[in-house]
């Protein structure tokens, strides 16, 4: 990730103090997507680099906000998913009293007025109420819920991972290096070539 300053990783709007302070929309987007799209199973290393100058407390203290972040997020998903299955318990036990009532109903119905065209439209359509009631509960326990799950999942591993915090100019500095090493390496096997050495083929 690449920022002309480290506040930028932040929210600017949040007022709690740097190590709790929300991270910006776009950065956790970011962050989050980057992860999914890797899918690793344990965390990386989230590499920043700064445009600008960077003080050498900024790593850790950047690390410890990262972390705190995406630790508040994985309990906020946590607390929904109870209050999810919480709601999925009461729309459950709502829908089968509909369903048990109107069960009820249609046995009634089919009574009362035998078999007619009438009163069989009245013991479907009870019938169908009554499963329409259990539509919800359903919905909840069979893909509502699992979503919340990946996500809270994704967040906790988010929570553990480690943070780097580099300059612009130490960053170009180590790839000048790898890439001088690099052509240095080349230039000493082209010499040994030339020189009538070979590399064995495996």
């Amino acid at each position: 990730m690449r920022l002309r300053a480290i506040d930028q990783l932040f929210d600017p709007v949040d007022p709690s103090p740097f190590r709790q302070q929300d991270l910006s929309a776009w950065a956790a987007e970011y962050i989050v997507e980057s992860m999914n799209e890797m899918s690793v199973p344990e965390p990386v290393t989230l590499k920043i680099v700064v445009a600008g100058p960077v003080d050498p407390n900024s790593e850790t203290a950047t690390g410890v906000a990262v972390r705190a972040y995406f630790a508040r997020q994985a309990a906020l998903r946590r607390r929904s998913l109870r209050l999810l299955l919480r709601r999925g318990l009461v729309t459950l036990a709502i829908g089968i009293t509909f369903l048990v009532v109107f069960f009820s109903v249609s046995h009634l119905i089919a009574w009362l007025l035998d078999n007619g065209p009438f009163a069989t439209l009245l013991r479907e359509g009870s019938l169908i109420v009554g499963w329409v009631a259990m539509w919800r509960p359903i919905e909840i326990f069979l893909y509502d819920w699992w979503p919340i799950v990946g996500d809270r999942q994704l967040h906790e591993r988010l929570s553990g991972t480690s943070v780097v915090v580099v300059g612009l100019a130490v960053a170009a500095a180590k790839v000048e290096v790898r890439a001088s090493a690099n052509l240095s390496a080349k230039r000493s096997i082209a010499r040994w070539e030339n020189e009538g050495g070979r590399i064995k083929q495996r």
